[in-house]
């Protein structure tokens, strides 16, 4: 029974001095963001890259215009980046709000001003479409997505759930 005891601990001992050891000298991932999501700032262009325009637009993007990440409409960051195809384009803007609540706010907001179709919740906390916009409008967090593209709605939610599974 001692013998045993002796031998839990010894292995006990050495995976600890392995775990130290590793955790000690491992590197940090470089695709995993070092601040955390809250705090980070919304970049349309690097949420919805060039590769994602041309699987959904098709290969002839030819056009990404954007706005810095750090531009500001008064407290809410915004970023927005356009990509354009024979196809039509695709619009992608991200405001980031001081709060959830903040954004929550002005999301249910333009909701009802535009006349929103609520959507099922499946990419955020929240969802509709403006048929009118051709706009496909999230809620996740402290941030609001809005997408267009070409005017279709499967096309928009689409993009609109790659940009929140990027945040």
């Amino acid at each position: 029974m001692k013998q045993t005891t002796i031998i839990g601990v010894v292995l006990a001992i050495i995976a600890a001095i392995i775990g130290f050891f590793l955790l000690t000298t491992s590197k940090p991932d470089s695709n995993v963001p070092q601040v955390p999501i809250a705090q980070q700032k919304a970049d349309a262009c690097a949420l919805f890259t060039e590769s994602d325009a041309r699987s959904l637009l098709g290969n002839d993007v030819t056009e990404k215009t954007d706005t810095p990440s750090d531009g500001k409409m008064g407290q809410v960051e915004v970023s927005h980046c356009v990509y354009t195809s024979s196809q039509g384009s695709a619009s992608i803007l991200v405001r980031k709000s001081p709060s959830p609540s903040d954004a929550k706010y002005i999301f249910e907001s333009s909701k009802k001003s535009f006349k929103g179709e609520v959507q099922n919740a499946t990419i955020g906390e929240a969802e509709y479409w403006v048929s009118s916009l051709g706009q496909y409008n999230v809620l996740k967090g402290d941030k609001w997505i809005i997408v267009s593209a070409a005017k279709d709605k499967a096309k928009a939610k689409t993009a609109a759930a790659i940009v929140a599974s990027r945040l």
